[in-house]
Parts: C-alpha cells; sequence; structure tokens
C-alpha cells in the first residue's frame, strides 16, 4: 500500500492530494472506513530469497479519483473549509489534444468521482464553484503515479475579492 499526501500552493489556491494505492487483486474501490486497513503484495522472482515478503508495486492501468471541492475564506487558510456541493469538477488529459474524460457535480458533500481513469498521462482538474458563490474556480494540474489504484484530491476555492 502506498500513501502520500502533498499541500500545494498554486496561484495563491492551496490543494491537499492524498495518493493511495495498492496494486493487488486489480479491484477497484473507493477508501473507506472499512477498506483502508492496510493490505500488501507479494510476489516470487527469479534470484530472491523465497522468504523475502518484501511488497512488490505492479503498476495499474486505470486508477479511480476521488474529488472533494471545499470553499475558504482565503487561499492560505483551509481550517474553516466547507464542502461546496454543486461544485462542477472538469477532468481533462493535459497536452496539445487536451481530450475532456468526464464532468461531474459535486454531491452534498461536496464529494464526486471519477472511475476507471488510465495512467499514464498528466491530468488537468478544473474546478467552478456553483452558480452564485462567492468562491473562485480552481484549476489543478496533476500527474498520477502509475502504481495508484485510488487518487484523492482535495481542491481548496477561496473567496472571491
Amino acid at each position: 500500500m502506498f500513501v502520500s499526501i502533498t499541500r500545494r500552493t498554486l496561484a495563491g489556491l492551496v490543494f491537499a492530494v492524498s495518493i493511495v494505492g495498492c496494486s493487488g487483486d486489480g479491484a477497484k474501490q473507493l477508501p473507506t472506513a472499512a477498506s483502508a486497513a492496510p493490505r500488501s503484495d507479494t510476489t516470487s522472482t527469479a534470484g530472491r530469497d523465497s522468504t523475502d515478503s518484501t511488497p512488490v508495486a505492479k503498476p495499474v492501468a486505470h486508477f479511480d479519483l476521488t474529488v472533494m471541492a471545499f470553499g475558504t475564506n482565503s487561499a492560505s487558510d483551509t481550517t474553516t473549509a466547507i464542502p461546496l456541493p454543486g461544485a462542477i469538477l472538469t477532468l481533462s488529459q493535459a497536452g496539445d489534444g487536451s481530450s475532456l474524460v468526464g464532468t461531474a457535480v459535486a454531491d452534498a458533500n461536496g464529494e464526486a468521482a471519477f472511475l476507471a481513469v488510465p495512467t499514464g498521462a498528466p491530468y488537468v482538474l478544473r474546478a467552478t464553484p456553483p452558480g452564485q458563490s462567492p468562491y473562485q474556480a480552481a484549476i489543478f494540474p496533476f500527474t498520477p503515479s502509475p502504481y495508484s489504484s485510488t487518487v484523492t484530491i482535495k481542491v481548496y476555492m477561496p473567496q472571491a475579492p
């Protein structure tokens, strides 16, 4: 299992990205309290000691993306973040073609999911606050690890000046 949590500030906006991945049986599920138990993969490889149970990471073909949209009073203070139901989340592949992967609307908890997104490419996530909202849109470029089957991105949209 891999866990990585990163906080970034980009153009005055704060993003928290947590990447959790395990390339085991190929099963894909979004993280829940019940599914958060540690899990590891072991592989026997020629030349390795057969008693070596060191987990061996395997690349995955797809990942599931969970996006959590929040509104904040300022770009640098995320302690007052509130979920933004109705935020429009657009996922596109970055690059020359910039092809649209999908669009989702955040639920009552400010969450949305994109399932079975292909690995191996950089992406751009655009978060647009719901209509008549006092918050600013956010853009977040990211490249998922080819070993992560689950990616969670928290997008913080500050109030407009």
